[in-house]
């Protein structure tokens, strides 16, 4: 069974996957693009040229292009409403430490080794400081559960 922490962190490093998925997506896009736009020698002999509007290959990448643009713009939206939630609910905490540490972890995506320099502490004191951190948080906010 999962412990209370291991839920809490798993609820907040929603933020980092929703995105990376905005990443990637927008690199999958980038690639579908320069596809697109991309001048392929076209063969003269050939009464059909490849990558022409009338193309059924090139409409569907357009097509897909379409799709993952508006996928993107949901995302982004998505994003910037989880985004939002997730830092008041980690500026809901009380204790300054832990409200900084978890905005370090989980809203600027900082490794815990980063923390601790920032913080002027050390690497052991910070992974035990987020323990603690994400048990509180985990108390406080019952959609972690």
């Amino acid at each position: 069974m999962e412990d209370s922490a291991a839920k809490a962190k798993r609820y907040l490093e929603r933020l980092q996957t929703l995105d990376d998925i905005i990443i990637q997506k927008k690199q999958e896009y980038l690639d579908l693009n320069a596809s697109i736009t991309s001048i392929s020698s076209a063969d003269p002999s050939r009464e059909h040229i490849q990558g022409s509007p009338d193309d059924p290959a090139f409409a569907k990448k357009v097509i897909r292009l379409l799709e993952l643009k508006h996928e993107i713009e949901q995302d982004i939206v998505s994003f910037e409403e989880l985004k939002h939630q997730v830092i008041g609910e980690i500026r809901a905490i009380q204790d300054r430490k832990y409200m900084i540490l978890l905005y370090k972890r989980y809203v600027e995506y900082k490794p815990m080794v980063r923390i601790a320099e920032e913080m002027g502490y050390t690497y052991d004191y910070i992974r035990k400081l987020h323990a603690k951190a994400l048990k509180i948080f985990k108390k406080r906010h019952t959609k972690a559960h």
